[in-house]
């Protein structure tokens, strides 16, 4: 099985943010992170393109 991966840079300033807040969510509530990423990505992708169509 082939495997596509995406890389994801940010801002140093945010970047503590943004990792403490997806490692509490993977210890918290046991979440997959590439799995959130992916439909996190995949949700705004939509509205971003429903929004064209308007």
């Amino acid at each position: 099985m082939k495997r596509n991966q995406l890389t994801i840079t940010y801002p140093t300033k945010d970047a503590q943010d943004l990792q403490q807040t997806l490692q509490h969510l993977k210890a918290t509530q046991h979440l997959n992170l590439s799995a959130f990423c992916r439909a996190a990505i995949a949700e705004k992708l939509q509205r971003h393109l429903q929004q064209e169509i308007k």
